[in-house]
């Protein structure tokens, strides 16, 4: 394959060729449930629960006035259950909905990575030299990652007085690439050969 399809004229630098394109399945990935975001989601949610079961329960115990410090604690808290909620299992269905809005395009010099979310259009563009070496996750689909980003998420707790607060950064890698393909292998060839070729121009 070795065409420049309507709209990638100004995109495309002189002399660049697109040798492959395609699309990812759109169904959710539940295997992706095993993964350090699970684990944490799942602990704010425990967590959460618990501190608003005490919450209410000290909100319970205190004198008149403390009406409004509760609705303070269940709204603080249903904010962090939200997070819980969305790292342990919302993000598959995110995840899903996104790739339906979502098109790969591999040249001979770069692979591209456009959505068209809510109205909001995007490409991204990864060359050889910017790609980490590449791995093949096999089957049918199938995925291509090439490279990764590294995702911060802060996380809060407080004392059980509610007066004292402790917030802490967490980081983590989320692999890039053409996830959710069919027949992976010769995708992988392909951008293989690109990050080498890329390599061997560097040296």
């Amino acid at each position: 394959m070795s065409t420049t399809p309507e709209g990638w004229a100004d995109i495309l630098e002189p002399g660049e060729t697109i040798v492959w394109q395609g699309r990812p399945r759109a169904s959710i990935r539940w295997r992706d449930l095993i993964s350090v975001q699970t684990v944490m989601g799942v602990f704010f949610v425990v967590f959460t629960t618990v501190w608003l079961k005490g919450a209410i329960w000290m909100g319970g115990s205190m004198p008149g006035g403390a009406g409004d410090m509760l609705i303070i604690f269940k709204l603080f808290g249903a904010v962090f259950l939200a997070v819980g909620v969305y790292m342990a299992l919302g993000r598959l269905f995110v995840d899903a909905f996104v790739r339906a809005r979502t098109w790969y395009t591999l040249s001979d010099r770069a692979a591209y990575i456009a959505t068209d979310v809510f109205g909001q259009r995007k490409l991204k563009r990864y060359s050889g030299a910017d790609m980490i070496e590449p791995r093949l996750e096999d089957g049918t689909p199938g995925a291509v990652w090439f490279a990764s980003e590294t995702r911060t998420y802060t996380s809060g707790s407080r004392s059980r007085n509610g007066l004292r607060s402790t917030r802490r950064t967490h980081s983590y890698q989320v692999p890039i690439g053409f996830a959710q393909i069919d027949d992976p292998r010769p995708v992988f060839r392909m951008v293989n050969e690109l990050r080498t070729k890329a390599q061997r121009a560097h040296d």
